[in-house]
């Protein structure tokens, strides 16, 4: 099965920002078969190789020169959930906006909060996403289970809500254990007007976001409730900019590929804005976005 690993594949283009560099091995695992996926992880075993889990890629900011490891990407790719009796099974790799789009034509109710998010199921189990105003939902709330490879036993093992650790933007799968294959999902309600809730949903999230689509959407958590944009634009950040990084003028939390920047001159610039909101509110900010390095 070699023919399945790639050497030297640039990531940048499959990561928000559109910068960073090369991972040592790839593997393109969207359409790969449990088979395929046990061999890989015994090819980087055998190396002495850590590997790592690359989803959407759309909150991820790739190091300029990772260190050399085994990527195992779940392309986003579309595919055809099963539902039955209000319960969604999915492929880890289709995207959210693709599973949001079939659960309006079978007019599921209370999914509009996930309007608007980018990215793959798998991605938005690991991050827990979400919305946090005005109240917070995240996709936890629909979750059921999932099935997965254990990274370390090379065993795929099914995972219940309990052994998620679900919690405000993070989940089990952040510890790098585990490759999520499927998810299920338990939507009973129905409602007739969601597509249209979804709509404005979207559209309201267009009017708050920048349209520069170089970037990884928030790049700080919120704290204790309170948008990390408030604070930075308190610290009157926006504008401010690291070689060709800068924070937007229209949302605070998110940075922006404005000019060709490299990772080193996003991190640059994410450190300054966490000196700055510490020196004057005396608050730690913590990264919501994912560095792969």
């Amino acid at each position: 099965m070699p023919e399945f690993i790639k050497e030297n594949v640039l990531l940048a283009p499959f990561c928000g920002f559109k910068c960073g560099g090369a991972c040592r091995y790839y593997l393109d695992a969207s359409s790969c078969s449990v088979d395929v996926l046990e061999w890989a992880l015994d090819f980087a075993a055998k190396k002495s190789l850590p590997v790592k889990i690359l989803s959407g890629g759309y909150n991820t900011l790739v190091a300029d020169n990772p260190s050399d490891f085994l990527l195992i990407h779940f392309k986003p790719c579309i595919s055809e959930p099963q539902f039955l009796d209000g319960y969604t099974t999915v492929l880890a790799s289709m995207p959210l906006p693709s599973l949001l789009a079939f659960w309006a034509k079978n007019n599921v109710g209370n999914v509009d909060f996930l309007a608007g998010i980018p990215g793959s199921i798998g991605g938005a189990i690991c991050m827990n996403a979400g919305i946090s105003q005005p109240e917070r939902l995240e996709i936890s709330s629909l979750f059921v289970s999932a099935i997965a490879i254990d990274l370390k036993t090379q065993k795929v093992v099914q995972l219940g809500k309990s052994d998620m650790l679900f919690n405000y933007r993070s989940s089990v799968l952040q510890q790098g254990n585990y490759a999520l294959l499927s998810a299920k999902f338990y939507t009973p309600n129905i409602d007739l007007n969601i597509s249209e809730k979804i709509r404005q949903a979207i559209e309201q999230r267009k009017l708050r976001q920048p349209k520069n689509n170089k970037n990884v959407g928030s790049v700080f958590k919120n704290v204790n409730g309170v948008s990390a944009g408030y604070y930075i634009d308190k610290c009157n950040l926006k504008g401010f900019s690291v070689g060709g990084a800068i924070v937007s003028n229209v949302h605070a939390n998110w940075v922006l590929n404005e000019n060709n920047a490299t990772s080193a001159d996003i991190l640059r610039l994410t450190e300054h804005i966490q000196k700055c909101v510490y020196d004057k509110f005396k608050i730690n900010l913590e990264l919501e976005m994912r560095i792969l390095k």
